[in-house]
């Protein structure tokens, strides 16, 4: 991914997230929104308000691993081209927030909300917020595979035998997938 300014290529802390689900959006299906910290990065604040006047937008974005050999975190780039440029660097841990990164895998969508340490969508659920298509449907295989390792070493750090953490992974990456492949019909819920 290349990034314009060395800023751009700065890790963006995510103080929130969340996810929205309206049939609007996705057919229904759970999106996930994060609130980032922008006190450093009026420019993404920019991008917010830019898209709320223009309504579409260009982005590329990136998904990968930072290590080859070892998947602790997963790295997203995205580049916004128009209406404004901008380009937001993110980094989630895959036992505390595989969750996440799975949502954006299966959704190919993502929400990104300009905000403050203790920010919660709860709060302001009307703050402006975009819609970015983040299409990496193609690297699902590759995901299933780091995300149920990492969760298998983490059982097996705490104490958990290989067979029964490599099963419980499994069990906990199948019951997040069936309780996120709902969909919401009608109004807006937001979780």
């Amino acid at each position: 991914m290349h990034f314009r300014t060395p800023r751009e290529a700065e890790l963006v802390p995510v103080v929130s997230d969340a996810v929205l689900g309206t049939d609007a959006v996705s057919d229904g299906r759970m999106v996930p929104l994060l609130i980032l910290d922008t006190t450093n990065r009026p420019d993404i604040d920019d991008v917010v308000r830019a898209h709320e006047i223009f309504q579409s937008g260009d982005s590329t974005s990136m998904l990968g691993f930072p290590s080859r050999w070892r998947h602790k975190t997963v790295c997203l780039g995205i580049n916004f081209m128009r209406p404004q440029t901008c380009g937001i660097y993110l980094e989630f841990d895959i036992i505390s927030q595989g969750c996440i990164v799975e949502q954006i895998i299966q959704n190919e969508l993502l929400y990104i909300q300009p905000g403050r340490p203790g920010d919660r969508l709860k709060h302001n659920p009307d703050a402006p917020k975009v819609l970015v298509e983040v299409p990496f449907r193609d690297l699902a295989g590759v995901w299933d595979t780091a995300w149920r390792e990492a969760l298998t070493r983490d059982f097996r750090k705490h104490g958990v035998a290989r067979r029964e953490a490599n099963n419980s992974a499994r069990a906990v990456i199948t019951e997040w997938r069936d309780l996120f492949s709902q969909r919401v019909r009608g109004a807006p819920d937001v979780g």
